[in-house]
């Protein structure tokens, strides 16, 4: 017999941090934590996670779970004297429309972090807390400094530096105060880069453009591939900076294909030095994805492996309360990939360097003809194919497999509003996911069928499943309105993260 194990309280908050409020909810009920009352963590971590149900809401249920919220914080602040609980309780007062109550606590939180100098649970909570306590009795100029302060201890901690900003940016929008003065205090960027492959090696000035680059934005966060020519001089000098600068900066590598097959496609072709720098890079990342594609076209493979880098960028981004960047490095005047286009188009900031492309035949890939592109599979489960197209009302073909149901398109921003409408209807038992991929949209593959299948398996009504590069795709383009993770699938592919968007 298989003894299921609990999960912690630590597990469940890091899940909350990770942008998965609902599920980290779902297990805190699950697990029996919500009737807790006698355990001051728990009713910190209830606290949390009712607020973020609360910043989700509208009108009356908002304020009603800011109230539960901060009556969970006061309550693990009665049990045990601690300034974190008794802060949030401040603040969530004030979101609660209880301006006076929320000073009233914040003068005892700033009594109590003044009066034990050992209050807080680092350095830079300690600050933090006093810079809230601050900010709620209307001292903006001395809670700034606190929280520069704070910074300036823990400066890596920037998920912790996240947190505060989101709840600074609450408050003052709560009190009509202008919030720009968070952005000097906010993580650094995240950084998508990319570029030409056949870049030549004495091109110094691209080289310089690039660093520069990094010496001004100075990013915490770079994600790409590691191909010959711009990618590793990116990457290069990523990380030759965080060196010199002793920073924590993170190295994140996203590849279309297995590392033995990319490095022999698209490093070794140009030249031992690039294998050595290849090595070298990729030994130092934080993380290295493999989307493991089935021998597609490799201009869609590298197309596919830059949104998937892209989504991570944002979404990154997002959940450190800072912003996202994209760097290419393309030959002047030349046209540049249509994932880039989409990426500007989206409002997000596009830096393209002017780099010299190399004059050889070395490592040129000619264009494939083929009928598979970019495309979004839509599976539905338990409906009937007249009720789908009643609801559809679209001019698309509708197949039928074994017990379920499919459509496919070229469109992903159709795609999942068709597929979100067929969610959300009022058929109960309708189980619906997506797929997006490399595909023939007119006849996509049986693996993937039966991968939107396995997904529909675990869906419910009213949301939509699918697994890390859909969810990644939808985060890049920005139409999904909640996308969160909710764990793993096992599938004879392997393990499949699951994201649920609603």
């Amino acid at each position: 017999m298989t003894r299921t194990i609990p999960t912690t309280l630590s597990q469940i908050l890091s899940l909350a941090r990770a942008g998965s409020p609902g599920q980290a909810w779902a297990l805190f009920v699950a697990e029996g934590w919500e009737r807790e009352t006698s355990d001051p963590k728990a009713l910190t971590l209830k606290g949390r996670l009712l607020k973020d149900q609360a910043k989700a809401a509208d009108g009356a249920d908002r304020h009603r779970l800011y109230e539960k919220a901060a009556a969970a914080y006061v309550a693990a602040a009665d049990i045990r004297t601690d300034s974190y609980p008794l802060i949030n309780a401040a603040a969530l007062a004030l979101l609660g429309d209880d301006p006076a109550r929320s000073a009233e606590l914040a003068a005892q939180v700033l009594a109590m972090v003044d009066g034990d100098p050992d209050e807080g649970e680092n350095a830079y909570w300690r600050e933090a807390t006093r810079a809230e306590a601050l900010l709620l009795m209307g001292l903006e100029d001395q809670a700034q400094r606190s929280l520069a302060e704070g910074i300036a201890r823990l400066p890596h901690a920037w998920e912790d530096h996240a947190a505060t900003i989101g709840q600074f940016a609450l408050i003052l929008s709560e009190k009509n105060r202008d919030s720009s003065w968070l952005d000097r205090y906010r993580p650094p960027c995240s950084v998508h880069f990319s570029g030409m492959i056949r870049l030549q090696e004495n091109d110094n000035g691209a080289l310089r453009a690039i660093r520069n680059f990094i010496e001004e934005e100075q990013p915490g966060f770079a994600y790409g591939a590691l191909a010959a020519g711009s990618d590793l001089l990116f990457a290069q000098a990523f990380l030759d900076h965080t060196d010199k600068n002793q920073t924590a900066a993170e190295l994140h590598v996203i590849l279309p294909f297995p590392i033995d097959q990319f490095r022999d496609l698209s490093v070794r072709p140009f030249g031992d030095e690039w294998l050595t720098k290849f090595d070298a890079a990729l030994a130092r990342a934080e993380t290295i994805e493999i989307l493991g594609l089935d021998d597609p076209p490799l201009e869609l493979a590298v197309e596919i492996a830059d949104r998937m880098a892209m989504g991570l960028a944002v979404r990154n981004a997002r959940n450190l309360q800072s912003t996202a960047k994209a760097v290419t490095i393309a030959g002047a005047s030349e046209k540049l990939p249509s994932q880039l286009t989409l990426w500007g188009d989206s409002g997000k900031e596009l830096i393209v360097i002017e780099g010299k492309r190399k004059r050889t035949s070395v490592g040129e890939f000619e264009p494939e003809q083929t009928s598979q592109s970019l495309g979004t599979l839509i599976w539905i489960s338990n409906s009937d194919s007249a009720e789908i197209m009643r609801l559809l009302g679209y001019n698309l073909t509708l197949h039928s497999q074994g017990k379920g149901h499919w459509f496919a398109s070229n469109d992903q921003n159709q795609a999942y509003d068709l597929g979100m409408l067929i969610a959300q209807s009022k058929q109960e038992e309708v189980r619906v996911a997506m797929v997006y991929d490399i595909m023939d949209t007119g006849l996509p593959s049986q693996n993937l069928l039966r991968r939107a299948e396995v997904l529909a398996s675990v869906s419910q009504s009213g949301v939509l499943i699918t697994d890390q590069l859909g969810a990644m795709s939808l985060t890049l383009i920005g139409c999904a309105q909640s996308i969160e993770e909710i764990g793993e699938l096992k599938t004879v592919w392997g393990s499949q993260p699951l994201w649920r968007i609603f």
